[in-house]
């Protein structure tokens, strides 16, 4: 699922950051580790939001304060496709074409 949605983009990267600074103001995280995470976050492209949310969830694990921000926008982009698929799914299966519905059940499609 490949979206350019530079406002969702840019909340995500405003609460990163306000949960990083909380992180190193509360020295839960180094100000060297916030600075890394920050960077590994920005080599992603936006536009590919499959890749931001899995590499929210790779620092999540590293960084508790990041926990949160991955939580939120995770979920919420899990929602989104899950309804999606379903979509296609009764989209597929209401014209017959049941392999195709199996196939998007799959992740193939």
């Amino acid at each position: 699922m490949d979206f350019c949605d530079s406002e969702k983009i840019k909340d995500i990267e405003r609460d990163l950051l306000i949960s990083l600074v909380l992180g190193v103001k509360h020295s839960r995280i180094t100000l060297a580790e916030a600075k890394e995470a920050a960077g590994e976050f920005l080599e992603e492209d936006p536009c590919q939001m499959d890749m931001v949310i899995k590499k929210l969830l790779i620092l999540s694990r590293r960084h508790k304060d990041i926990r949160k921000v991955y939580l939120k926008f995770g979920s919420e982009f899990s929602e989104k496709r899950r309804l999606e698929m379903l979509d296609s799914i009764r989209f597929y299966m209401r014209f017959g074409k049941y392999d195709k519905a199996l196939k998007v059940i799959k992740g193939e499609i």
